[in-house]
């Protein structure tokens, strides 16, 4: 069996931004599924990633957005420059999406040689969105 692309991270929010530092900031983070209160709905999903580097992989990794496991995005990502055991960090600040029906919203990343690997999967559903008083 081939060996899975490794990452420690992974996150699903509102917005990412980058700070100072080489730091991050998540707004508005989903901790578990995303619950919509009305369908259809437009959103906006930002997504961060910490992805560990090895040697083994010659070639860019291509992460992959689904949508009901159809590819939406693909985004290649070039580790030549990061030395072995590093972290990359792969942000997407923020991308709109249209929801019409309970969906899954997956990122996969794969590369030549490599398994490939699901790092973030959230189902999209309509519901009631509880209310902490």
């Amino acid at each position: 069996m081939k060996n899975p692309i490794k990452f420690r991270n992974a996150a699903l929010c509102e917005y990412v931004a980058k700070g100072a530092g080489n730091k991050y900031t998540l707004v508005n983070v989903y901790s578990g599924d995303v619950i919509i209160s009305s369908m259809p709905s437009d959103l906006m999903f930002g997504i961060y990633i910490e992805l560990i580097v090895d040697f083994s992989i010659k070639t860019d990794i291509f992460m992959e957005i689904l949508v009901e496991k159809t590819p939406i995005a693909k985004l290649p990502v070039d580790v030549s420059k990061v030395g072995n055991g590093k972290l990359i960090n792969i942000v997407v600040q923020s991308m709109p999406m249209h929801v019409e029906k309970d969906v899954t919203l997956e990122v996969i990343a794969h590369a030549p040689g490599r398994q490939t690997t699901t790092i973030l999967s959230k189902r999209l559903y309509r519901g009631d969105i509880p209310q902490h008083s």
